[in-house]
């Protein structure tokens, strides 16, 4: 017994079966509590129309407080459309938390993009890098390159005699992020990170020659400056990173 009121009695209040669900409590207190306001009857009743209000309150606040009470779970469904960008927001209107005497708000769902260990994303493109040997490079291949997000994998085709240069991107097409309410795509770009043989990967002089002979003969490009022996130094080197290029990074120095 509380406050005079056996639990009953508030069912019996709020005109609602013992095994009402939250949501048939709560609509059936705010028709009551409309009607039994007293700010909406006539003065002559304000008495008694404050008297019932009260109890119509009592009985939803002590129902409300979880007593014999069913929890009912709302759950909302939104439509995100294929390839939603960071920040693409959908409203949900008139599924907020109702208040008393107001109209219930709009549900805001915001797309918050995590990033991926493979690709980057802008706008509707697609970025990743992948390794090719120096093989590879020089004389083609056919291989599985990169899993995609679906779980396909793409496979990249250089023919033989088609030659792969440090940092050039393979473009694929359509291949990138879906474009929303369209059948097309953006773009797949594959960074070339071309892996070259570690030092001393070739001891033997004769090999080394063998290689040399198949490779093409250097274009005009690679110069060999005709300047007088005695006008020349012989000077030592390092090789370095290009992120070390200010003197930072360590290198492999040559005498």
């Amino acid at each position: 017994m509380l406050n005079g009121y056996y639990e009953a009695d508030y069912y019996e209040v709020l005109g609602v079966a013992r095994d009402a669900t939250t949501a048939e409590i709560r609509k059936a207190y705010r028709k009551l509590a409309l009607s039994h306001h007293p700010d909406k009857v006539p003065e002559e009743g304000r008495v008694e129309a404050e008297s019932k209000f009260k109890e119509i309150s009592q009985a939803y606040e002590i129902l409300s407080d979880g007593t014999g009470l069913t929890e009912e779970t709302k759950i909302l469904e939104a439509y995100f459309p294929r390839g939603a960008q960071d920040g693409h927001k959908v409203v949900l209107e008139g599924e907020a938390d109702e208040e008393f005497g107001k109209k219930p708000g709009a549900v805001i769902i915001e797309v918050h993009q995590q990033s991926h260990p493979v690709f980057e994303r802008k706008r509707n493109d697609l970025y990743a890098t992948i390794k090719v040997s120096l093989a590879e490079a020089i004389c083609g291949f056919s291989r599985t390159v990169i899993q995609h997000l679906d779980g396909r994998g793409i496979r990249i085709t250089s023919p033989p005699g088609t030659v792969i240069r440090p940092n050039e991107v393979i473009k694929v097409q359509r291949e990138g992020m879906p474009i929303p309410r369209t059948d097309t795509a953006g773009d797949l770009y594959l960074h070339v990170d071309i892996i070259f043989p570690e030092n001393g990967w070739c001891l033997e002089n004769s090999e080394l020659r063998k290689v040399r002979d198949v490779l093409p003969v250097p274009s005009e490009t690679v110069k060999d400056f005709k300047i007088p022996e005695n006008q020349i130094d012989d000077v030592d080197y390092s090789i370095t990173k290009t992120e070390d290029q200010n003197g930072a990074g360590e290198g492999c120095t040559t005498q």
